[in-house]
């Protein structure tokens, strides 16, 4: 159907564009989720052309051609298959103005199609959306990721057309928490008790920010069991090609430095807001087809006030194992922490730069507590390969220091000489570490204490 095309090239594709803007280059393209533009991203250029500008359309064999309103010359789209061009085809007649012309040697009677199209009589899953469940609005579709007390599913919503993302949380289990009877879930796993958190609800009301995902609306009928957090979807998944500790696809320290910089920028925004999100992990950094990272999950955030959590939380609530920062572990070795902790985000973020580069979590073990103790005790190893810069081992052993006080902040990793852009940056950087360095008596404690501990 037009509406599963759609959902497939929101994630975006490769294919020669040529133009005379573009000139013939292989790009990255994809139509977001608002449906309302079909984007080209090649060499740090990025082209927009809307739908509501397409005064003709053409397909042919591998090939669509366009003609808008706001150009003389055509844009021409080659895919690397006639499946993909097909694919595009049918969802761009669903986008289009039912003004535009459209001519299609693959798509037989595809203008009749095009101007009879119907949203609410096309499918899903081989069953009519009009067939499918509706909540305030929002038809939904397919499940899209599951968790011990609730689920996310794909919705469209009628009025804008747009894809969105629904939470589906079961409210019974929400009243044994904030009853305090929840006892039975505190002995099972993390994902599970996190799932518990009414206080995500309070905190992604408040949260506007481009590397944040946005919430959209909450609805939760009296008559239900069900509560529904609506938001914006996400439609490429993480940062990682796989959610297994072990053999991830490893992304090169240039490209890590580039998702960390969105990242960092979500989580000042964060703890400006007086929220650390405790679960900084590979999953919960998510990305747009043009490459935006979005921090998703607050299953386990808090928010502060005066120094206070605003909601009563043991450690069993607190994150993933294997990316939980030392003073948050349940271990005897556990050092104290400060009372807000903005620190332990910034132990989950070295622990996710090691896993993105090296495909494995710092510390393993075959079980949690054993885990935790070597979190809090042991030696932070860099394996021999792939081979990394010592940059990249100086800030991930910063910002995995055990001691949460004296543990680099965010503007610490943004000061280091990793997070230089380029090599330009990197000679100044040592430049002026080396003149600090003489001027200290080449005691490189103090060079540490000035970039680290300002």
């Amino acid at each position: 159907s037009a509406v599963e095309c759609m959902y497939i090239v929101i994630k975006g594709t490769t294919a020669t564009v040529k133009s005379r803007s573009l000139k013939g280059k292989t790009t990255m393209m994809w139509i977001p989720p608002t449906l309302q533009s079909l984007n080209f991203k090649s060499d740090g250029f990025e082209v927009s052309m809307q739908f509501e500008d397409v005064e003709s359309i053409r397909s042919f064999e591998k090939c669509i051609s366009f003609n808008t309103s706001q150009g003389s010359e055509a844009v021409s789209i080659t895919f690397p298959s006639r499946e993909g061009s097909l694919i595009w085809m049918q969802a761009f007649l669903a986008l289009v103005p039912r003004s535009a012309k459209v001519k299609s040697r693959t798509l037989k009677s595809s203008d009749e199609k095009r101007l009879s199209y119907n949203l609410f009589e096309d499918s899903w899953g081989g069953k009519k959306l009009y067939e499918r469940p509706v909540v305030l609005g929002y038809v939904l579709l397919g499940t899209i990721g599951k968790g011990g007390f609730s689920r996310v599913r794909l919705t469209l919503n009628l009025e804008d057309k747009c894809f969105y993302a629904v939470k589906i949380i079961s409210k019974s289990v929400l009243r044994r928490q904030k009853a305090g009877n929840s006892s039975a879930e505190k002995g099972t796993s993390h994902a599970s008790s996190k799932e518990l958190n009414s206080v995500e609800i309070r905190i992604m009301k408040i949260l506007d920010h481009q590397n944040v995902v946005k919430y959209r609306e909450i609805h939760s009928p009296e008559d239900s069991d069900s509560m529904y957090i609506f938001q914006e979807y996400i439609p490429c998944g993480s940062v990682m090609t796989s959610s297994s500790f072990e053999g991830a696809k490893t992304l090169t320290e240039e490209r890590t430095r580039e998702l960390t910089r969105m990242v960092i920028k979500g989580l000042h925004y964060l703890h400006d807001k007086n929220i650390a999100h405790l679960d900084i992990k590979p999953e919960n950094l998510l990305t747009l087809a043009d490459g935006t990272v979005k921090i998703a999950d607050f299953g386990t955030a808090e928010m502060y006030k005066d120094g206070i959590e605003t909601s009563a939380r043991d450690k069993m609530t607190i994150g993933t194992p294997a990316f939980a920062a030392p003073e948050l572990c349940l271990s005897e070795h556990s050092p104290p922490g400060p009372p807000e902790a903005y620190a332990a985000d910034v132990w989950s973020l070295g622990a996710t730069l090691y896993y993105m580069v090296f495909g494995k979590v710092p510390f393993t073990a075959s079980k949690v507590f054993d885990m935790y103790d070597r979190i809090c005790c042991s030696e932070l190893e860099f394996p021999s390969s792939p081979v990394t810069s010592k940059e990249f081992q100086e800030v991930v052993s910063g910002m995995m220091t055990k001691d949460p006080f004296t543990r680099m902040s965010l503007e610490d990793v943004e000061n280091s000489a990793w997070f230089c852009e380029d090599d330009a940056q990197l000679s100044r950087f040592l430049s002026q570490q080396t003149s600090l360095s003489s001027r200290s008596g080449g005691n490189s404690r103090v060079i540490s204490r000035i970039n680290f501990e300002r």
